[in-house]
């Protein structure tokens, strides 16, 4: 590929990154719009269909280890089992923290890998994903002290963070992984 052509994928892809991103900001700007009402309907319909998936697919794991005569093992390491671990640690509307800020935090990294200014080195790159990341998050949640019924609440802000370190390690990973074997590429030529 010639390098023009690669700084032009470059640079549609990083303004395709923040578009994402700002799509991203978007919804959870609306979310955070809903009346106190709204957001536990929104929570409980999640929860619901959340808890009717898991138990189908553990019905169906039972069903299929009984055959195997390995049914206790569904039991222990099922994704029923996961997901309840996981809710008797925070509610589903903390983990729809996690998720909202994972789907902001990667368009955000992806952006931010592809930016062609300064700052260049990628731990750089990495610190400034992060600070947009939570300033975004410091945002959405000073956002909630002006809807009435909501407030401001620390603890969604770890789960902000999880959410967006998570997209960022997926997307830094990744792209060391990419540039490790280029170089090997690189190297072999």
């Amino acid at each position: 590929m010639a390098y023009s052509s690669f700084v032009k994928v470059r640079y549609v892809a990083f303004w395709a990154s923040v578009v994402a991103a700002l799509i991203a900001f978007g919804v959870i700007f609306a979310l955070t719009e809903q009346t106190p009402v709204q957001t536990c309907d929104l929570s409980n319909a999640v929860q619901d269909h959340v808890s009717s998936g898991v138990a189908h697919d553990y019905q169906h794991d039972v069903l299929a280890d009984e055959t195997t005569a390995a049914g206790s093992a569904a039991d222990t390491c099922g994704l029923a089992t996961v997901v309840d671990r996981l809710l008797s640690v925070a509610g589903i509307r903390k983990w729809a923290h996690t998720a909202e800020f994972f789907a902001f935090g990667f368009p955000v990294a992806v952006a931010s890998l592809l930016w062609w200014g300064r700052p260049v080195l990628v731990r750089s790159r990495m610190l400034a994903c992060g600070a947009l990341c939570a300033l975004g998050s410091l945002f959405d949640q000073t956002h909630k002290l002006f809807v009435p019924g909501r407030e401001f609440d620390a603890g969604d802000l770890l789960f902000d963070m999880l959410g967006y370190g998570l997209a960022m390690m997926a997307v830094f990973s990744l792209a060391a992984l990419v540039r490790s074997v280029l170089m090997r590429r690189e190297r072999r030529s």
